[in-house]
């Protein structure tokens, strides 16, 4: 029962991922107050290079931001892709946010932050290093599930669904996806998630 529940919501995600619009662009061109939380949470200079955050992890990268007296960050030409976040009735809620920039990105996997609107801008729900990040149209609390991959080997995928819990986004189904040569459907291993810390 697990795996035939498994296979239906990651066939529902595959779907959703295929119908998500991102708009590519700049820090600098994102409107004021998102460009601000992200510069304030992904701060990132290239001098340093730091590892991105765990696959699937809800941390931010351990950089610590600049100082705002330091001048113009060199981050504000970092290229991003933004994908708006709708709730169950169509209101933008938020936005993910993934760079695309040899700072926050490492082989396939870029620095992705998940920001939801609020009365002083916007609040980080939810950060890590993924291959892609996209929201799914299933909702919890109003607010839309989101999938996040990170491709572990050529062969294998590790795949989390994150549900809204009134504060942040958790992990709530993982699976790691195996595409084996010569087989046309890949095998699917449910597995519990990792708690975050």
């Amino acid at each position: 029962m697990k795996t035939k529940l498994t296979i239906v919501v990651m066939s529902i995600v595959l779907l959703n991922c295929a119908l998500c619009h991102a708009e590519p662009g700049t820090v600098a061109g994102l409107q004021p107050g998102l460009r601000d939380a992200l510069l304030r949470d992904a701060a990132c200079s290239p001098a340093d290079h730091p590892s991105p955050p765990k696959p699937g992890g809800l941390e931010t990268p351990g950089v610590e931001p600049a100082p705002a007296e330091a001048g113009p960050s060199p981050m504000l030409d970092a290229a991003v892709t933004t994908q708006d976040i709708h709730s169950a009735a169509g209101a933008n809620v938020g936005v993910i946010v993934t760079f695309n920039d040899a700072c926050h990105c490492r082989d396939s996997a870029c620095g992705t932050y998940v920001y939801l609107k609020n009365n002083a801008g916007f609040k980080l729900a939810l950060s890590g290093a993924f291959s892609s990040m996209h929201a799914v149209r299933v909702f919890k609390r109003g607010y839309p599930s989101l999938t996040g991959k990170v491709q572990i080997s050529k062969a294998q995928v590790e795949s989390t669904v994150y549900d809204w819990n009134g504060k942040t986004y958790a992990p709530s189904l993982c699976a790691t996806i195996t595409q084996t040569a010569g087989r046309k459907v890949p095998s699917i291993l449910h597995h519990d998630c990792a708690k975050a810390p």
